[in-house]
């Protein structure tokens, strides 16, 4: 089945007002699973991520695009993208499949195709998941395009063989013989292979499965009949591979998929002439330096010039290698590079300076100049144009790039325009909008992921973030300084408790954490000693109201059975019981006494008198997010922002009026994975979005951004 792109969202009936809108700049800082260069179209550059979509490099601009913001809230799994190709001679054809989870919760897949370089596309729907998300996910490419035939081309699938379409995508049929192919399951189809575009080479196509055994198969027929290589190594996984200028195959090995649990790999040659396999391993992995291979780039110039990529090379730090001899003599470029952040700090991770790189997923050289490379890894994209000197210096150009996930915002009334907590980064201050904040992320301690991030409503230079640190004793810190300089707290409530939600009193004096644990905890000293909440054990959502010190609100993440705390988090009692199971949160209003809206599935509920009383607000129904910002001329309400469903339309709505929902988004920005939203209460209007992969956005009315 195909569908455009754009017919998703076509036609929406739903009210609707002009926003523009623009990324928060961090800069990338997830893992960036692949970089495609285009071979003879100078400076158009691809790149796949896990979570973020997918991105085209603008060389007249000198920024990334970003390619799947048309994406809405029904295809929010459809931002990871498993693979990625182009057709070596039509520069504006690019397709991509698209699907982030194979976990059963998790939607079909989907194969998207474009004829002007990702502006548009055509979407063919699948009948099984792809796993941009999953482990292996920098395995690849498992799309590929015939360059001898533009119309054929292969997807490799985890779960499901191998897909052939003979019509440029419209349409794809299973090649029956592949089902049978052994492979790791839930990995299926590592990377699919076309020789370079010859006569002779019209219907060959080489498929390495995730097998340890027989895994890279080669059909001359289009798929009806397959042959194994012969003498192909054994005991690995086939991660990656190219075929060099006379159609050598370089392939990259490691013994699990990654880009985790990796202990083993090597770099193989293949000979399509005499048919041998050649060890060309730069370095054999060892006893206290575990390792695998990934990313390879060969010199469309050059025979001999093959670069490799390590991966999960922890004791010593990922490297690239590079060859000039066809792979006799190797040398690491981690060990000759500089790199130079730039205007991302955040990537020196609070050292003198950036480590070279972790996760290097793949490699990549210009086909147009052999000085300039790019590597990839869990947070960035690097590159150079010095691989030929003896030192090398690496950059980064990220703008328009971000991809972060978003846990938790805070726009504060009286300072920064933004504070953000997120996976992988922890979260940064914001204090300019348009440049990765010059700090870096917030330390002291340095938390992987920050899961809630909170502020004083009365004293808001007052902060709390709780999240997941390597120090399970430092897993909840405070800022007295509106989030420029961090503490740990003295002790934590119990051993290893990390995670969950936490709120501060309207006045400061209490702070309630409920862990991920399930246990739920209060502290009136800032963390020097700590009493259990009674009436909760399970996990949830707590808030504290903005006026009344002792009011408390929490919602359970099981069923979204309401509590509440009148003395100050030290005991919850059930208040409502839930509207199903949810891991949606809880915001309090700003601007009303004992005031609190839900998102839910039956619509955005509040007790708009303050009552025990809860009703919908107007008929928005799916709401996964709420946030509240500065009211309306004329009201004392907060304006509601929230991402939900007006009849069968998907969007970002706005109530000002504590009853009607005015669709904010549109056909190009549809934040298919959106997880936070926060208003601003000091701009009417203004919103900022948190993603699950595409970072931060931040909207006005048209005309006021």
């Amino acid at each position: 089945m195909t569908v455009l792109a754009a017919a998703l969202v076509l036609g929406l009936s739903a009210p609707s007002i002009s926003y523009d809108w623009q990324s928060v700049a961090i800069g990338c800082g997830g893992f960036v699973t692949g970089i495609t260069p285009h071979p003879f179209k100078k400076g158009l550059v691809y790149a796949r991520t896990d979570i973020g979509g997918a991105f085209r490099w603008d060389d007249r601009d000198s920024r990334w695009t970003p390619l799947l913001d048309w994406l809405q809230l029904p295809e929010w799994n459809w931002y990871g993208v498993e693979s990625l190709a182009v057709d070596p001679y039509d520069p504006n054809f690019v397709v991509a499949a698209l699907g982030t989870y194979t976990n059963e919760w998790a939607g079909n897949g989907a194969i998207a195709t474009s004829t002007n370089q990702g502006r548009t596309w055509e979407v063919a729907k699948l009948p099984f998941k792809n796993g941009g998300n999953m482990p292996g996910r920098s395995m690849g490419e498992r799309l590929a395009v015939n360059p001898s035939d533009s119309d054929e081309i292969c997807f490799g699938t985890r779960t499901d063989g191998l897909w052939i379409s003979l019509n440029r995508g419209k349409s794809w049929s299973r090649v029956e013989s592949s089902l049978n192919w052994p492979s790791l399951k839930g990995h299926g189809i590592a990377w699919v292979a076309y020789p370079r575009a010859v006569p002779d080479h019209h219907s060959e196509i080489y498929v390495a499965t995730t097998s340890e055994h027989d895994a890279i198969r080669v059909s001359h027929d289009l798929g009806k009949t397959w042959e194994i290589l012969p003498g192909q190594p054994k005991g690995m996984l086939p991660h990656q591979a190219k075929f060099t200028r006379f159609n050598n195959l370089i392939v990259t090995y490691s013994d699990k998929p990654g880009p985790n649990e990796i202990t083993s790999g090597a770099v193989y040659q293949y000979s399509r002439v005499d048919h041998k396999w050649t060890n060309i391993t730069p370095e054999q992995p060892k006893e206290g330096n575990r390792f695998g291979y990934a990313g390879v780039a060969v010199d469309v110039r050059d025979e001999n010039r093959i670069l490799v990529s390590t991966i999960d090379r922890w004791a010593k730090g990922d490297t690239v290698f590079t060859t000039t001899d066809g792979g006799k003599n190797w040398t690491s470029l981690q060990e000759r590079s500089t790199m130079d952040p730039g205007w991302f700090a955040y990537l020196n991770w609070h050292e003198p300076k950036p480590k070279f790189g972790h996760w290097i997923g793949d490699v990549e050289l210009d086909p147009f100049d052999g000085n300039h490379a790019w590597f990839v890894t869990g947070a960035t994209i690097w590159q150079t144009k010095d691989l030929n000197k003896a030192k090398l210096g690496w950059y980064t150009q990220l703008d328009g790039f971000e991809m972060t996930a978003i846990t938790d915002l805070i726009a504060p009334r009286t300072y920064t325009p933004l504070l953000s907590a997120m996976g992988d980064l922890g979260g940064f201050r914001h204090d300019d909008l348009g440049r990765s904040p010059k700090g870096g992320f917030f330390s002291n301690p340095i938390q992987y992921t920050v899961t809630s991030l909170e502020a004083c409503p009365q004293k808001p230079d007052f902060l709390v973030r709780v999240g997941f640190n390597y120090k399970p004793e430092t897993n909840i810190a405070f800022s007295t300084d509106e989030g420029r300089t961090w503490a740990p707290a003295p002790t934590s409530p119990a051993p290893g408790l990390s995670g969950g939600t936490v709120a501060v009193s309207a006045d400061g004096k209490r702070i309630v954490w409920s862990s991920g644990q399930g246990s739920m905890w209060w502290t009136e000293d800032q963390g020097q000693s700590w009493t259990p909440s009674t009436g909760i054990d399970e996990r949830g959502f707590v808030a504290a109201d903005q006026f009344e010190p002792n009011l408390f609100w929490f919602k359970r993440e099981s069923d979204g059975a309401l509590y509440r705390s009148v003395d100050g988090g030290k005991s919850f009692v059930e208040l409502l019981k839930g509207w199903g199971e949810s891991d949606r949160t809880i915001q309090t209003s700003p601007l009303e006494r004992g005031v609190v809206y839900i998102p839910t599935s039956k619509g955005v509920m509040a007790n708009r008198d303050g009552s025990d009383q809860f009703v919908a607000i107007g008929d928005l129904t799916e709401v996964n997010a709420v946030g509240l910002g500065k009211a309306d001329a004329g009201t004392t309400r907060p304006t509601i922002f929230a991402a939900g469903h007006l009849g069968k339309w998907p969007g970002i709505y706005r109530c000002t009026d504590g009853k009607t929902w005015t669709r904010i988004s549109n056909a190009s920005h549809g934040f298919a994975t959106v997880r936070v939203l926060e208003g601003d209460l000091r701009q009417f209007g203004r919103v900022f979005i948190g993603t699950n992969g595409r970072g931060i956005f931040m909207g006005n009315p048209a005309g006021k951004l």
